[in-house]
């Protein structure tokens, strides 16, 4: 063989295997544990709250502590990897994070293991991991654009979305301060109890759902009882909400099908 020829199909090969390589290493650190970027402002340490820090419940309440508390605040005791979303491109942080439903705040473990928070506000986003990478969401969260209220408190909550596409099922969870009775009368006991709401977005709009029924899911979207068939052979359940997840997706494939 030419000389010259072999020379040129070595270089070929070389250069084929270094941008292989290139690739395999490139998407080896995008599917392992990605490098840690902490939030730099708004952190407040937990164990120095500030006065109004814990705000939940009502009166009185305000001033039980945790421990004195059964049940939990958080979406997950777990913490969680997560990308957090500022109000910019730059504003993206990757850490530890658990989202604290009673108080609508951020916590995150810093660059030394301290537990912090983030005031109300600070992100606008928040995309949770099932593992140490950024390769399986395990939920998405996003600020509400309106004021609601939350705990006798109005405040831009975090919402869940539970499905991508141009129509989205939407789900609110918030952690409520209760009190009662202990069995004999004469302690008083303290709980978190849960209060969840739905709405769906499309349209520019999100509109709440009253009650999970098909009727009341399907109102808000267009020329959805043509896909009657298909929920009945899939024996969807519109008081559950996987099934909903489940023809929301469906929804939106045939309505980009159709695009």
């Amino acid at each position: 063989m030419n000389k010259n020829i072999l020379t040129t199909i070595v270089n070929i090969f070389t250069m084929f295997s270094i941008i292989l390589c290139s690739n395999l290493v490139a998407s080896a650190q995008e599917s392992g544990t990605p490098a840690m970027r902490f939030p730099p402002f708004n952190a407040i340490p937990v164990d120095q709250k500030s006065e109004d820090y814990l705000k939940y419940g009502n009166g009185g309440l305000n001033s039980i502590p945790y421990e004195k508390i059964t049940g939990s605040p958080f979406w997950s005791d777990e913490w969680k990897l997560a990308v957090l979303y500022g109000s910019n491109s730059n504003d993206t942080w990757i850490c530890k994070t658990r989202l604290n439903l009673a108080t609508e705040e951020v916590y995150f473990l810093d660059k030394q293991g301290e537990e912090k928070a983030l005031d109300n506000g600070t992100v606008k986003k928040i995309v949770f991991y099932n593992a140490d990478d950024t390769v399986a969401r395990t939920a998405v969260f996003i600020l509400g654009d309106e004021s609601l209220l939350i705990n006798e408190q109005k405040i831009n909550p975090y919402i869940q979305v539970l499905n991508n596409g141009d129509y989205e099922l939407l789900k609110l969870s918030t952690r409520i301060l209760s009190t009662g009775d202990s069995l004999l009368g004469t302690l008083k006991r303290y709980y978190f109890s849960s209060e969840t709401k739905y709405f769906v977005s499309g349209n520019s709009k999100k509109e709440p759902v009253k009650k999970l029924k098909k009727e009341n899911i399907l109102l808000y979207l267009p020329n959805s009882s043509q896909y009657d068939g298909w929920m009945d052979k899939n024996k969807i359940d519109f008081r559950k909400e996987d099934d909903i997840v489940a023809f929301f997706n469906y929804y939106n494939s045939q309505k980009s099908s159709a695009q």
